[in-house]
């Protein structure tokens, strides 16, 4: 089994806006993209038929879990970097105009892949 997890980037405004804020911000944000994976490597890794399942999944974030949920990715500035405080200043301007009742959804697919055990 090999389970994946897909970051919405559209179908809300603040998913909009938070993808927009990592495309300007992220240190090799497009370069570590994770939806690159194809069928056929799939094929490869399993070896044989698998099953693909897709389930809708969200996280709710107060300002300090979305920070801690973008600090978290390998593809923003570290700290002491200079673009960092720009970025977050950005973030707390996207969570500020977004969110409602002290929260913001993230939305995710979590893709489920299941093949034969031996």
């Amino acid at each position: 089994m090999k389970t994946t997890g897909t970051r919405h980037t559209t179908g809300s405004p603040f998913l909009q806006a938070y993808e927009d804020l990592l495309r300007v911000h992220g240190t090799d944000y497009a370069r570590v993209n994770h939806r690159n994976i194809t069928p056929e490597q799939l094929h490869r890794y399993f070896g044989r038929p698998f099953v693909h399942l897709r389930l809708a999944n969200e996280q709710r974030f107060d300002l300090d879990g979305l920070r801690g949920r973008l600090l978290s990715s390998s593809y923003v500035p570290p700290a002491g970097d200079p673009r960092s405080t720009e970025m977050l200043e950005r973030l707390r301007a996207v969570f500020d105009r977004h969110q409602q009742g002290g929260f913001v959804i993230m939305s995710y697919s979590t893709e489920v892949y299941v093949g034969p055990l031996a």
